[in-house]
């Protein structure tokens, strides 16, 4: 295995970790009302950020399942303006939740 893949592999793992643990508390409070929680994992190196991005860039983006943002905070906003919560953020990997409808 190359070192840039065994580098990656580290993080990886972690959030991996991080998502069985919060799926394991889900499952152990039961399943009423707001502890059941629905997850997001946003790669930020997957973003396309570049601040003289247009809204029809970002739009024709998004069309096609890319996330692009003028920056990672205006993209971070949009996601808590639908109800998101950041709740780790390691090796530019942002998890967010929110109570499941």
């Amino acid at each position: 295995m190359s070192e840039r893949k065994s580098s990656m592999l580290v993080p990886t793992l972690a959030v991996a970790g991080f998502l069985a643990f919060a799926l394991t508390l889900q499952a152990q409070s039961g399943s009423g009302g707001s502890s059941r929680w629905e997850y997001r994992v946003l790669d930020t190196r997957d973003m396309i950020v570049h601040p003289q991005l247009t809204d029809g860039q970002i739009d024709a983006a998004r069309q096609v399942g890319i996330t692009a943002a003028r920056n990672i905070d205006t993209e971070f906003d949009r996601l808590g303006a639908e109800g998101w919560e950041l709740v780790s953020f390691a090796d530019r990997l942002a998890v967010f939740k929110r109570a499941r409808n």
